[in-house]
């Protein structure tokens, strides 16, 4: 699937799955240890259509949650799929969690570092 089918699937389909509430996944997917913050993704296109707002980062499409985040440098990318996925499952049962790593945070690394 298309990142624009998705997109426009995903207003469609998020208010048939109410438990699926972009929100609450994109605080949970952001209070991972190893994620720095949610992406929107490189043309903003990575988000969730609300009425007069968007959630950046987060994706609905009936059983589908996608996430684009930003890791913290220091962390496994599997560790940070594993983390974001088990918190999304956590507060959208029986979704289907797709994980999107668009960087890494480097913090405070020196350069060269």
């Amino acid at each position: 699937m298309s990142q624009s089918e998705f997109s426009c699937l995903s207003a469609a389909k998020a208010a048939l799955v109410p438990e699926r509430d972009p929100d609450v996944i994109a605080a949970a997917a952001g209070g991972c240890p190893a994620v720095s913050r949610l992406s929107a993704g490189p043309f903003g296109a990575a988000a969730a259509c609300l009425p007069g707002r968007r959630v950046a980062g987060v994706q609905v499409a009936g059983e589908v949650v996608r996430v684009h985040v930003v890791g913290r440098y220091g962390h496994a990318m599997a560790e940070i799929g594993a983390q974001v996925r088990d918190a999304v499952a956590a507060v959208a049962p029986g979704a289907v969690v797709d994980v999107v790593i668009e960087d890494l945070d480097l913090g405070d690394l020196p350069p060269g570092g």
